[in-house]
This record gives C-alpha cells, structure tokens and sequence, in this order.
C-alpha cells in the first residue's frame, strides 16, 4: 500500500466500561467544528517516519469514551507494528449521529468500501433489524445494509465462504459474504458471527454475556479490520 494520507473509519460496535486512562499513551487534542469544541486522543507510533502516513479514525460505541476502546480494540500496539496513526474521536453525549434512521436516502458521492461484522445473538443492535435497545431509534436487517452497499458500489453476485466454528465454547462460526467488483475497486464484506454478541470478536467480556451477549474468538477484528483498510485505502481528500 502506497504510503499516502488515508482516512478510514470504523463504527464501534460496544460501549466502553470504564474512563481511566488508556495504557498506552494518548494525546488528548481538541478541534472546533461549527462553533463546537469537539475532542479526540491521538496515538502516534514512536518510530513513525517523518512522510505521510495512513490515519485510521475509531469511533467509540453509545455511552462508550475513547480511552476506553483503545483497550477494548488494542488499536494501539498494532498502528506500533503497522506504522499508522489512530484517532479515538468523542461524540457528543457519549453517542453519534449516525443517521439510522435516514439509511432509504442514502447516496455516497462515491463508492465506498465497506466491512460489516455482527452476532446474530446481539441483545442491542438486533442482527436482523428493528428496534435497537433503550430506544436508540431502528435499524435494517444487517444483510439488507450489506446489499444496498453493494448495490450502490455497483458490486457483482456476492461469494459467500463457510466460517466453521473452532473447538470451545468461545468459538463462533458463521458466513463471510463478499460483494466484489464495486467501481474503483470497492468492495463490501459482511462477516456474520453465529452466536455472537455485542461484542468485539477476539476482545475482552468488557459487560456479563447476559447483558451484551458473548464475545467471539474465531479471529481478532483489529487485525481483520486492518486488512481489510490497507486491501481498499482511501486516498486523502477525498
């Protein structure tokens, strides 16, 4: 991957436990946004060189902070191995606008790549639509999103791959469905987990499963995560 600006994203799928401080150094920064101060931790790796480097942007989930999903994600300790910057941004709230309830007007300027990963047993976010929990508005069917990305990207017939679940308890299991072929390279993935809860595949039980459902351990997301950013960069700017 060229070592250009990128700008990458993800949407947090848990709330953050706790509000220490992170164990590996952040900066705190602040920016102003229409007249709003807005906040965000930044982690620079030490042995980043002085050029351009990738930027990856990681949003935290409702009632969530970002200290605390630096130590859900682990997104530190890999941006040090990868040589990239990671950004933990603040909602306002402890929450995002994130326009679920607008998704039949979606229209992205240009086509996006996109990386999906949901349990079908998750107690909030409800793997096949409706109503998200403690009245946090309604969703679509997670595999109808998947679609409607693609169809947007102008993607081809997806592929769809067996996930068998590995031996223990803590092992999932699921689909992986590629839409492949979008203009520009794009591409949609959705990574089904079956079983699986709100939670971050391969990271801690930051609430009891009977609250949040069961965390996954087939593969850690950061990295799957990661791949999937540098398979589809995003040129900065655009």
């Amino acid at each position: 991957m060229r070592r250009l600006p990128l700008v990458l994203s993800l949407a947090g799928l848990v709330a953050a436990s706790t509000t220490e401080g992170a164990e590996r150094p952040l900066a705190a920064r602040t920016l102003e946004i229409d007249g709003i101060a807005r906040s965000y931790y930044l982690h620079m790796p030490p042995a980043l060189p002085a050029a351009p480097a990738p930027l990856v942007l990681v949003f935290h989930g409702g009632g969530g902070n970002g200290p605390g999903t630096e130590r859900l994600t682990r997104f530190t300790p890999l941006a040090d191995r990868e040589g990239f910057l990671v950004a933990f941004p603040e909602g306002l709230g402890k929450n995002w606008n994130d326009g679920r309830e607008f998704t039949s007007s979606l229209r992205p300027e240009q086509p996006v790549s996109v990386l999906m990963l949901q349990g079908t047993r998750d107690p909030l976010v409800p793997y096949h639509g409706g109503a998200v929990a403690f009245g946090r508005g309604r969703i679509i069917d997670t595999e109808e999103a998947a679609r409607r990305w693609a169809a947007l990207d102008g993607g081809r017939d997806p592929v769809r791959e067996p996930l068998p679940a590995g031996p223990g308890t803590d092992r999932c299991g699921g689909l992986r469905t590629v839409y492949p072929g979008g203009r520009d390279g794009s591409e949609v993935t959705l990574v089904r987990l079956d079983g699986g809860g709100h939670t971050w595949p391969g990271g801690g039980q930051y609430l009891p499963e009977m609250l949040v459902g069961r965390v996954c351990r087939d593969f850690d997301a950061t990295a799957l995560i990661w791949d999937f950013f540098k398979a589809h960069p995003k040129r900065g700017g655009l």
